[in-house]
C-alpha cells in the first residue's frame, strides 16, 4: 500500500492526489509548441473544472510562481526554444503551480551543468515545500538535503540527517531527501530511495 499522509493513495482520485503531490521528472518533452505560460499553468488543471477558463487566481499563480523560479521573463517565450536549465525551472514553476504539499523530483539536475545545478537545487530549497528527491551525486544531496538516504549495492544504507549518512565508502547510488527552507509547523523532511518506490529495495 502506498500512502499519502494517512491516505491510501488507491483511494484517491486523481485530482486529489494531483492537488498534493507534483513531480518532475528528469526530462519532458511535448509534441505542441506551447509557450512558457502555457506549460506553467497546466499546473492549475487540478484546480478547477474540466474545459474551464484560467481564473484571476490561476494567472496570478503562474505569475507568481514563474517568478520565484525565475522563469517570469521568459513567459512568452516558445517552451522548445529553451536551454536545459531553463526547461527546469519552468518544470519547476508548473509543479508548484499544483500547490502541492509535497513534490517528487527525479534527478532534476541530470544533464545539467554545475552552475545550473546549484542554481536548480537552491531554487527548490527557497520553495519551502517538503521535497523528496533522487541524486546521483552525494556532496549535492549533502549540501541542498536536511535528510539523506544512501542506496550501496541495491541496499538503503546509511540513512538520517545529513551529517550522520555521509557514507565514507563508495555507493553506486544516491537519493534523496528534503531540501526545504525553514521548516513548516505542519510539514515533515521525508526521504526515499528509488528501489524502495519500486519494490525491490531493502530499507527494513
Amino acid at each position: 500500500m502506498v500512502r499519502l499522509g494517512d491516505d491510501d493513495v488507491a483511494r484517491l482520485s486523481r485530482r486529489r492526489v494531483a492537488r498534493r503531490l507534483a513531480v518532475v521528472d528528469q526530462e519532458s518533452v511535448t509534441d505542441t509548441d506551447p509557450t512558457v505560460r502555457d506549460v506553467i499553468s497546466l499546473g492549475r488543471l487540478p484546480h478547477r473544472p474540466a474545459w474551464a477558463p484560467p481564473t484571476a487566481r490561476d494567472r496570478e499563480v503562474v505569475e507568481r510562481c514563474a517568478a520565484a523560479m525565475r522563469t517570469a521573463a521568459l513567459l512568452d517565450r516558445r517552451y522548445a526554444t529553451l536551454s536545459g536549465g531553463e526547461r527546469q525551472r519552468v518544470q519547476l514553476a508548473r509543479a508548484l503551480a499544483q500547490e502541492p504539499t509535497e513534490l517528487l523530483l527525479d534527478e532534476p539536475t541530470n544533464h545539467l551543468d554545475v552552475r545550473h545545478q546549484l542554481e536548480l537545487l537552491s531554487l527548490v530549497r527557497a520553495a519551502g515545500t517538503t521535497t523528496v528527491m533522487a541524486l546521483h551525486d552525494l556532496n549535492l544531496a549533502s549540501a541542498y538535503c536536511d535528510r539523506l538516504l544512501v542506496l550501496a549495492d541495491g541496499r538503503c544504507a546509511p540513512r538520517g540527517p545529513r551529517a550522520r549518512s555521509s557514507p565514507g565508502s563508495s555507493s553506486r547510488r544516491s537519493t534523496a531527501s528534503s531540501p526545504r527552507s525553514r521548516p513548516r509547523p505542519t510539514a515533515r523532511t521525508c526521504a526515499t530511495c528509488e528501489p524502495c518506490r519500486d519494490g525491490r529495495g531493502a530499507c527494513g
